[in-house]
């Protein structure tokens, strides 16, 4: 069977395009938007661009290229595309999926309830048993079992992005973040989180065997229990990372300061796998519930917006999985929760006890000490800051079966990409009476370390298709 990454080293460099290339594909993606004579005006700029500075631009551009290990475009999209990108990760920029339902979950020998007021023994079950799944994937990734992928034609396709998935978090910096991660990341615990509190929960033992299905369903337990029994609360410290990012840096310091422990605290949340973020009272019965719900948490809390992969899980048993985008695009993810959904078992092997429960610890709280008004003060706007943005976004889920792909490729006779492109289009165009520039993914792949670069869909023909839509 071909290992994961054999395939990187045969594939091709990005390439730089030839200067007259970058500006005529330039041209014609303005031209829609433009009168004949901003345009005219467009096209003398940019011939002037050509014979003057463009290039002398072009040949710094392409000895970049060669000082780079993979790709000219790799380090500027992480760092300007992202990093340096100021806005807060909630709704903003985080991705989320919804998981299919479970049809039944494989039976525990012990039926244990969760005791604290708000969870549910589903909720728990499904979320240990995705968990593991994710467990077993990730093994998968550092033995590099896990099949390379490629295009339908065959053609390999890089497979960078998966080394970006778990024990990956983004450190809030003033003016860019950075990523703290490694691979194989030689983490052995995850976070839990449940109204805001959170736990380390080992799931490793120090020679890399892994937690059963049972004894983590055991361990959640464990934590929800002891934050119950907690004589205090801990503060919510969570609600900060969906803040601006500026403003969740200055605060982070501020946290750090506060206390020595705190530092130990970041450390662990910044090195877990993944959290498992479990949702009181969370009856998710509404699609457009559930969605929003794994999109933003309640109301911003909950979540710890900087971590890679963070699993959701309601009370009624529903999953889905919130991402930060930085480290990787949101489709890596949906193919590895693909196999990891495929790979549930109607009776998981794992679940009966093959370690001692000795040979993990109990969940360990983190503490946090933030006394006094200015943090009181840092919470409250941080509050009102994620219900403003949680106001400000719509969420809307539809399922329907009165068309698909295959009628629209049937009827249409086209690609079910071009139709829904140009229902998005022609929808603006009644909305506002106008055209906008349109922002389509394109995958690079194809190419070494490729991530993902902007078609612009926006056309002369897409124009006048509209206009006489």
């Amino acid at each position: 069977m071909p290992s994961t990454f054999e395939h990187e080293h045969a594939l091709q460099r990005l390439p730089v395009p030839p200067l007259a290339q970058t500006v005529a594909v330039f041209l014609k993606s303005v031209q829609p938007l433009q009168s004949p004579e901003a345009h005219a005006r467009t096209a003398a700029l940019a011939a002037a661009f050509l014979a003057n500075e463009g290039p002398e631009l072009q040949r710094r551009l392409e000895a970049h290229d060669a000082a780079q290990p993979y790709s000219w475009l790799e380090a500027w999209w992480l760092r300007d595309a992202y990093l340096t990108w100021r806005e807060g990760l909630m709704i903003n920029s985080n991705w989320y999926m919804l998981l299919q339902d479970a049809a039944r979950l494989p039976p525990l020998p012990i039926r244990r309830e969760p005791q604290s007021a708000g969870y549910s023994r589903a909720q728990v079950h499904r979320a240990t048993m995705v968990a593991v799944g994710l467990l077993k994937f990730h093994e998968q990734l550092c033995a590099g079992t896990v099949p390379p992928e490629t295009t339908a034609a065959g053609q390999p396709l890089d497979m960078d992005q998966y080394r970006h998935l778990f024990g990956v978090c983004r450190v809030p910096k003033p003016g860019c973040d950075e990523l703290v991660e490694s691979f194989p990341s030689p983490s052995k615990h995850i976070l839990l989180m449940a109204e805001s509190q959170m736990a380390v929960i080992q799931v490793y033992t120090d020679v890399g065997q892994r937690v059963s299905v049972l004894h983590l369903y055991n361990q959640l337990c464990d934590a929800l229990d002891m934050f119950a029994a907690a004589p205090t609360q801990q503060p919510p410290v969570s609600i900060f990372t969906g803040l601006h990012r500026d403003t969740w840096s200055s605060i982070y310091q501020e946290i750090i300061d506060a206390s020595p422990a705190h530092a130990d605290n970041m450390h662990a949340i910044q090195h877990a796998l993944f959290a498992i973020c479990l949702d009181a009272n969370s009856q998710t019965l509404l699609q457009n519930y559930f969605a929003t719900n794994t999109f933003h948490g309640p109301h911003g809390y909950n979540r710890w917006f900087d971590l890679g992969l963070s699993l959701v899980a309601s009370t009624d048993g529903h999953v889905g999985i919130n991402g930060e985008h930085s480290p990787c695009d949101a489709l890596v993810p949906v193919l590895m929760v693909e196999q990891v959904m495929a790979a549930q078992p109607e009776t998981d092997k794992d679940v009966v006890e093959q370690l001692p429960a000795s040979a993990f610890p109990s969940p360990r709280p983190l503490l946090w000490n933030l006394p006094g008004p200015r943090f009181a003060d840092h919470f409250a706007a941080a509050d009102r800051a994620a219900a403003q943005a949680v106001l400000n976004s719509d969420v809307h889920v539809l399922r329907t079966n009165a068309i698909g792909s295959t009628f629209i490729k049937r009827q249409a006779r086209c690609s079910p990409d071009a139709f829904v492109q140009m229902a998005l289009q022609a929808t603006f165009f009644r909305l506002h009476d106008e055209l906008t520039p349109v922002y389509e993914t394109a995958s690079t792949r194809l190419f070494r370390h490729g991530r993902t670069e902007t078609t612009r869909s926006l056309s002369n023909a897409s124009a006048a298709f509209v206009r006489a839509l």
